[in-house]
């Protein structure tokens, strides 16, 4: 029996011809050993992406001025006229070998890079889409960053102005003990006692820069408890305490009375003082530990994230600067990139600094920003650290063998 006879029943087709008659198809056609041989035409319209992009890189390269083989362009052409009608396998073989060689001689352009840049709107959504993702980053960013940097500014403030009040304390209770030493041992004439090596001027001096002192810290703690957010959980000693340094300083008790003239009633003022520096260094050091807690917080779990994502969208943003000039653009999200980023940045926050070169170093945000901008060399670097982690040492070489003794 001949091979085109071996075609089964149901397996024919009909098809529409451009004359609108109807005309039978046989797709495949089976051997006496079941296999199929290659179709003698295929259904019009068939290839027509195919054909498109092969027409859109031939385009791109006559731009350009690349040489195209004659063998290439004339496929192109004839599967472009014979484009609507049924498509000969000839036909349809010739088309794919010539897209295979215009990709391969265009690369890295591919036709969808091609489409997606002769439509600047959807480029420009694209850019537009991640520049207002960067606006948004640095909307958040910047408030986050200057209340880390003024809570640790204040913070240091209040540590020096606690270690000089401290001191000026510690020196001021001296000079009141032994002021009252000698009103306890004066004869009760009412005249100023006189004490060896104190001074009333310095004294007085002393008293001003004590003063000055719980001025500073008790401002520096009503600026930090800007950034403390005060919960349910606040004791209620520490409310009193408020309230009673409030009150204080409506009633003018940060100043020094006046006058001052002589030791009594200095070393008297010296005793008020201290108290309520007690008050306020109690003040000042819990501010200061309830902003430490809530900045540590957002420095390590926060901030750290969200310069990976900015650092991810200036990638992006100049990938797709580049992408659209050198007609690569595909508009692809890059959605991956920002989970990968936001992952790098958070295992960023677990660390401290590190050390770039012998004398610098890079702050955990800024090597975020790193990450979230080069995310394969973050990895590479961690995949390094693994190997160098999974590296056993050699084995230590087999101990010699004892002599034998000898007869």
């Amino acid at each position: 029996m001949a091979e085109s006879e071996l075609v089964s029943e149901g397996e024919a087709t009909r098809t529409e011809s451009s004359s609108g008659v109807l005309k039978t198809v046989a797709p495949a056609s089976r051997t006496a050993t079941g296999a199929e041989s290659v179709p003698r035409d295929l259904p019009s319209g068939y290839l027509g992406r195919e054909l498109a992009d092969a027409e859109a890189l031939l385009n791109y390269a006559s731009e350009i001025g690349i040489e195209i083989s004659e063998k290439t362009r004339d496929a192109i052409l004839r599967a472009r006229a014979a484009h609507g009608t049924p498509v000969t396998p000839e036909i349809a073989t010739g088309l794919l070998s010539a897209l295979s060689d215009m990709a391969r001689q265009v690369r890295p352009i591919t036709a969808q890079s091609l489409r997606a840049c002769a439509d600047p709107k959807q480029a420009r959504i694209v850019v537009n889409r991640y520049t207002v993702i960067a606006a948004a980053l640095c909307a958040v960013l910047l408030p986050f960053s200057v209340a880390t940097f003024v809570s640790s500014a204040i913070s240091d403030s209040i540590r020096k102005d606690t270690e000089t009040a401290n001191a000026l304390a510690l020196t001021l209770a001296e000079r009141e003990r032994a002021i009252h030493a000698a009103v306890a041992s004066a004869t009760g004439d009412g005249a100023s006692p006189s004490v060896t090596g104190i001074s009333p001027n310095d004294m007085l001096k002393e008293l001003q820069q004590f003063t000055i002192a719980i001025r500073a810290l008790n401002s520096h703690a009503r600026e930090l408890s800007l950034f403390a957010p005060s919960t349910a959980l606040t004791p209620p000693g520490k409310v009193a305490r408020d309230q009673q340094l409030d009150a204080a300083e409506k009633g003018n008790k940060f100043e020094l009375p006046v006058p001052l003239a002589d030791l009594r009633a200095q070393a008297d003022e010296a005793v008020a003082k201290i108290k309520l520096y007690q008050s306020v260094r109690y003040r000042a050091v819990s501010a200061q530990e309830t902003a430490a807690i809530w900045s540590g917080a957002v420095a390590t779990c926060i901030l750290p994230v969200l310069y990976a994502a900015l650092g991810a969208c200036a990638y992006l943003l100049r990938l797709f600067e580049e992408q659209i000039r050198n007609r690569t653009f595909t508009a692809d999200g890059h959605r991956a990139r920002f989970l990968i980023a936001g992952i790098g940045g958070l295992v960023i926050g677990l660390f401290t600094n590190f050390n770039v070169t012998e004398g610098g170093s890079l702050s955990p945000l800024a090597l975020a920003f790193l990450v979230g901008y080069a995310v394969d060399v973050f990895f590479s670097f961690l995949e390094g650290l693994l190997r160098a982690f999974g590296r056993t040492p050699a084995p230590a070489p087999p101990a010699p063998a004892p002599a034998g003794k000898k007869s």
